[in-house]
């Protein structure tokens, strides 16, 4: 008996001790990313003749106000525990005061980037890494019109877990900078029309949370119910409508009338006019790499 309790005691110990060390490696290898300073070097945005109300669109219908708030105060908190506490940032000028000008509002968008160049946390920048410069420059143009709201935010922390994850690439977003194409580039889109061409410029708002192929299967949080399977090619919201599509993004309501979960976003999809909706359907309907 004695024999099998040293035993089972030795077992916990080296399991302690492999926990710890993950940890440790794990905490040592997302401090170096924490502190990476990344140069960017865009070209300057075109804000001469930017579009304060194709801004405000984009602002609602990209995610922005959803985290941030209408009025950009900061609306998100989530305390995962030891995974991550993620505060969405005060972007109004009571919490980014004069740090940001138009071009490093720029950079924090589509690059996940602070001021002083290290890695903003959970910020989904991959989401509009190629936003183009003409989306950019109208996005900028608007924040800069927003009025001083609320206070300084704490920012967001990674805990040990979170830390583990991410450096075992299962929570690559959590530090998106990491896994962002930083090198310079004019950033262009395509028509806005109802074609799958604009959808898939308009798609990476979807990506993140029902992967790139669009098939789902992604649990977001902790008994929460996975990410649906979107790609209409398979299998995706069979028997749906591109109607039901536009007004289930409207409502909240799938076509049989069931509550869509909060965690989608469908006011920020819903958000986006009939042609950009009429696009996301287009490319849903025939995905790069789906079999003919």
């Amino acid at each position: 008996m004695k024999k099998w309790l040293k035993r089972l005691a030795m077992l916990v110990l080296l399991l302690v001790a492999g926990i710890g060390l993950l940890i440790g490696v794990a905490w040592w290898r997302s401090n170096a990313a924490l502190a990476e300073v990344y140069d960017v070097n865009d070209a300057p945005l075109p804000m001469a003749d930017a579009d304060l109300k194709r801004g405000k669109h984009l602002f609602t219908s990209r995610g922005c106000a959803e985290c941030h708030g209408a009025d950009g105060h900061g609306e998100i908190d989530i305390d995962a525990g030891p995974v991550f506490q993620a505060r969405a940032a005060n972007i109004s000028p009571a919490g980014l005061g004069n740090r940001y000008d138009a071009n490093a509002l720029g950079v924090a968008i589509r690059h996940g980037l602070r001021d002083d160049g290290t890695t903003l946390i959970f910020m989904p920048s991959a989401d509009w890494a190629d936003m183009s410069d003409r989306d950019t420059a109208d996005l900028v143009a608007y924040l800069q019109t927003l009025p001083p709201a609320g206070s300084p935010r704490e920012p967001s922390r990674l805990g040990p877990v979170g830390r583990v994850l991410w450096w075992l690439g299962k929570a690559d977003p959590l530090l998106s900078a990491t896994i962002i194409d930083h090198r310079p580039r004019q950033r262009g889109a395509p028509s806005a029309a109802a074609t799958a061409e604009y959808g898939a410029y308009l798609v990476p708002l979807c990506q993140g949370c029902h992967k790139p192929d669009l098939t789902g299967g992604v649990e977001l949080e902790p008994g929460a119910p996975k990410s649906s399977n979107i790609n209409l090619a398979r299998g995706g919201l069979e028997g749906w409508s591109e109607a039901d599509f536009v007004a289930a993004m409207r409502s909240g309501k799938r076509p049989d009338g069931s509550q869509i979960a909060n965690l989608m976003p469908w006011r920020t999809v819903g958000a986006m006019n009939d042609t950009e909706l009429a696009a996301l359907w287009a490319y849903m309907d025939k995905p790069p790499g789906t079999p003919e």
